[in-house]
């Protein structure tokens, strides 16, 4: 139904019209195979990180939803769909790393260092690395008393 109204200041007038009905749209929503109620049955999530050149098989499209993440920018959307605070949308400057100039790099790394920043410049920007952050991290473990390797977790250190 469709209703009119028209005002003025001093009087309101209505006009009902009624719509010619409309056809539904329906989609199947059941399941294509039936399920063995004899035996029991979970939702599964699932990550599988394939290597180039291979194939991937998923068992039934039907029932199947799957999304491919093969690049950086598909990573970080995800992961802001998933967490979208201020802290990980500052990080978006990473997106355009390779494209940014050397002092604007050096800019960005002096406000966010942090470990992962570094394994990720160690991973995707090697010279940069090497230039920069490398004399940087050699001085703060040689004044911290460390030695090669000695820290916590991923270090450069052990992946020389």
């Amino acid at each position: 139904m469709l209703r009119l109204v028209a005002l003025d200041p001093i009087q309101q007038v209505s006009l009902d019209l009624p719509l010619p009905d409309a056809g539904t749209i329906t989609r199947e929503r059941r399941m294509v195979t039936d399920l063995d109620f004899k035996t029991a049955h979970a939702k599964q999530k699932q990550v599988s990180i394939l290597e180039a050149e291979k194939d991937f098989k998923v068992e039934d499209f039907t029932t199947s939803r799957f999304r491919s993440i093969d690049s950086l920018r598909d990573a970080y959307d995800l992961l802001l769909t998933i967490n979208g605070s201020s802290t990980v949308r500052e990080f978006g400057f990473l997106m355009d790393w390779p494209e940014l100039e050397e002092n604007e790099k050096i800019e960005k790394y002096r406000t966010y260092a942090c470990h992962e920043l570094h394994f990720f410049i160690y991973r995707k920007d090697r010279e940069f690395f090497d230039k920069i952050i490398r004399p940087y991290l050699d001085e703060g473990f040689l004044r911290a008393g460390y030695h090669a390797g000695g820290s916590q977790g991923w270090s450069y250190h052990s992946a020389r």
